[in-house]
């Protein structure tokens, strides 16, 4: 965190600043260093305002109740829940309104005071129901799109059988005129010429037999034409089954080399940690004047180790390989739950990869204990019950 708030100091990122900050503040919150906390919000607060940032400035009150309540100061708590309440309700935020209504119950239960208790309560009930509504509503708009597209599909297929039709009935039209035009050629000559009635005649017979003969080449010429069709069509469906096997050999390989690159980010942490505990060892073991000259040598390593074990350049490259495997899975997951983090989607992504609770805890570099904490928090993040398994939820959530 140091690190990162001195690098983006440097570059007066405001917005950037008032979230690093933010999560310190929890992080403090979590140790139960209250006063540094307190500190990092207020900065927090202030870093906010100047970026202009209503969604996280009213996050951060929320965050600054919270710590109020959990010192007991249950005045300040409320103050500060109903400034972000009505800020929040300015921006008709409803999902931050429901998590501040559910801070203001809370505090209100502490202190007992029944009336504000059934107020918020009955806040709360309205905000779920709004909420609800729009999901509803998002699902109509859904059915409704695909009963358009169903009616236009319909009617450009009948448009097709229209023409068709009337590209045949042309034809029809054609060779009848051409018909009635050459028999009353034939008539009025006849009539005009009635001493070469005989020549007219064999002329006559003559022209049917090239009729005829047209006609048969007309008819061969179809079927050339409908054979070639017929080809042309089954060279696409080859080229569709070409693509489609290149595609799902595409994306086979980006799994394997996701799930590859999973076992080396383990693996590297596993190396890190080992070399780690060695050299601790090593240290311990020797004598105390030793120690004493090479403590700063020793804890410049370490330092350096932790970094390595929480570089972010891993995550990143693992994020490109998994959103190639599963494209959209962030944007969807945050579009439907707005309040999860950049940590909870990062945990998803391993969790959606099946990896292994006790491996998702060395790539995070944390206890398996914490990993579980982490887990139920997210887990209430996405109205899961206890007996709710997150895996699933996560394989069929939207894909």
């Amino acid at each position: 965190y140091d690190y990162e708030l001195n690098r983006i100091a440097k570059s007066k990122h405001w917005h950037a600043l008032g979230y690093l900050l933010n999560n310190m503040g929890l992080t403090k919150v979590k140790t139960k260093q209250y006063q540094e906390a307190l500190t990092m919000y207020e900065k927090a607060l202030l870093y906010f305002e100047k970026s202009k940032n209503e969604r996280d400035y009213v996050n951060t009150l929320s965050n600054l109740a919270q710590l109020y309540y959990e010192t007991t100061d249950y005045t300040k708590a409320i103050q500060t829940a109903e400034k972000g309440y009505m800020q929040a309700k300015k921006m008709r935020d409803y999902g931050l309104l429901l998590e501040i209504a559910n801070r203001l119950i809370q505090t209100y239960k502490a202190e007992k005071n029944n009336e504000k208790i059934y107020f918020y309560q009955n806040e709360k009930t309205a905000y779920q129901d709004t909420l609800l509504q729009f999901k509803q509503e998002k699902e109509l708009l859904a059915i409704s799109f695909q009963e358009q597209n169903a009616a236009k599909r319909k009617e450009l297929h009948a448009l097709e059988e229209y023409n068709t039709r009337l590209f045949f009935y042309t034809l029809f039209a054609l060779g009848t005129i051409a018909t009635l035009v050459m028999v009353s050629f034939l008539t009025v000559r006849s009539n005009v010429l009635y001493r070469k009635y005989l020549q007219e005649e064999a002329r006559k017979n003559e022209l049917q037999a090239i009729l005829i003969k047209e006609g048969k080449e007309n008819a061969a010429l179809q079927q050339e034409i409908w054979l070639e069709e017929r080809t042309q069509n089954e060279l696409k469906q080859q080229v569709n089954a070409l693509n489609q096997a290149r595609l799902k050999d595409k994306v086979d390989f980006q799994a394997r080399q996701l799930a590859s690159q999973s076992t080396m980010l383990i693996q590297k942490n596993d190396w890190l940690i080992e070399i780690e505990e060695k050299l601790k060892i090593q240290l311990n073991n020797l004598p105390t004047e030793q120690q004493t000259g090479l403590t700063r040598q020793f804890r410049h390593l370490f330092r350096e180790i932790q970094q390595g074990l929480h570089i972010e350049d891993d995550w990143e490259s693992y994020k490109q390989h998994f959103a190639q495997v599963h494209p959209l899975f962030f944007d969807k997951l945050q579009a439907r739950f707005p309040k999860i983090t950049n940590n909870d989607l990062r945990m998803c992504a391993y969790l959606k990869m099946n990896i292994p609770n006790r491996e998702i805890a060395q790539m995070l570099n944390i206890g398996e204990p914490s990993l579980r904490v982490n887990l139920t928090r997210l887990k209430g993040k996405f109205d899961l019950g206890k007996e709710d398994d997150l895996r699933t939820f996560l394989s069929n959530l939207l894909f």
